[in-house]
């Protein structure tokens, strides 16, 4: 009898194991094709130090795997429209662009931050830039800042082509970890980026790393040193996160893969004229989590959402912003 039910039984384990695997979201199909380019596939990522390390360390062949790397995540799962974070060396970052993913992508980056940058990436042929520049301290749009100590957010004014609907994309990168110092930054720079999409009469999108998480009031809201929630102006109207627990897929999936850190501090927020237009990746979830667990690229795994504006379905029916 045992000879039976011990193989039967390591049958259902490798079964199970197999599916854990499966459940995984390395690729993600497209939403939309040549014939219907009208849902966008919008993401967000940290490419950490890219691509040449925090103190330009990584040897050539380091570099060429994370470029490659960083390509397949936007080639493989059809990105249209990208919020990047920390580009360390913005002349090999250009060369990346046009090397890895050809001339149908257009980007800027952002010239603040000490040593990192944040940078917004989109296909030409299905976006127009109209304005960019950086978000200060006022929630005031200027132009590019020179380099400097403080990283402010990028934003860019995008027009869809063919279509008279207009609206925000922002990059964000803000204040990382949970010193009473660094969360009055991160409340400060959360407060400036919401005064800017207050006075926008357009639809807006702002994604990048948060640094925090929703639950709980925030990593700073648990922290004895300081008991505020740095993200609050995100909670309420207009804002709608698209990335709280119900949302991700798959379920309790990370974005910040480093231990003992473990968590999902990788965000996307819109206009509620945006969220009515988000479609479902699988099943009710909103925003995937892209699983590659491979730190050698990045500690941190992309975030995704598909958005089919309104001005553009097939029906031809518009809508205000």
């Amino acid at each position: 009898m045992h000879r039976i039910i011990f193989p039967f039984l390591f049958l259902i384990f490798a079964t199970q194991c197999a599916r854990s695997v499966e459940s995984r979201i390395q690729e993600l199909p497209s939403c939309g094709s040549a014939a219907e380019p009208q849902c966008l596939q919008i993401g967000t990522v940290n490419l950490e130090w890219f691509p040449d390390g925090r103190n330009a360390e990584h040897t050539e062949y380091r570099i060429r795997y994370k470029m490659q790397k960083a390509a397949d995540t936007i080639l493989k799962n059809h990105l249209d429209l990208v919020a990047i974070q920390e580009i360390h060396n913005r002349e090999l970052f250009a060369e990346w662009v046009y090397a890895y993913l050809g001339e149908e992508f257009a980007y800027t980056v952002g010239r603040s931050g000490q040593d990192l940058s944040v940078a917004i990436l989109w296909r030409k042929s299905l976006l127009e830039l109209r304005e960019w520049g950086e978000i200060d301290e006022s929630g005031k749009i200027t132009g590019l800042a020179s380099r400097s100590r403080h990283r402010y957010p990028l934003a860019a004014r995008f027009a869809l082509l063919g279509s008279p609907r207009e609206f925000w994309f922002v990059s964000v990168h803000l204040k990382s970890n949970s010193k009473e110092g660094s969360c009055k930054v991160r409340q400060q720079q959360a407060n400036s980026l919401s005064r800017f999409a207050l006075s926008l009469s357009s639809d807006f999108m702002i994604a990048g790393d948060y640094n925090d998480i929703w639950a709980e009031q925030g990593i700073c809201g648990k922290a004895k040193t300081y008991g505020e929630d740095p993200l609050a102006a995100f909670e309420t109207p207009p804002f709608a996160i698209l990335t709280g627990d119900s949302d991700i897929f798959p379920e309790g999936a990370v974005s910040y893969i480093k231990k003992p850190y473990r968590s999902r501090i990788d965000h996307i927020v819109t206009s509620h004229g945006i969220e009515r237009e988000i479609q479902f990746v699988s099943r009710n979830r909103r925003a995937v989590i892209i699983e590659h667990e491979t730190k050698k690229f990045t500690d941190h795994q992309p975030v995704i959402v598909w958005w089919k504006p309104q001005a553009v379905l097939d029906s031809g029916e518009q809508t205000n912003p």
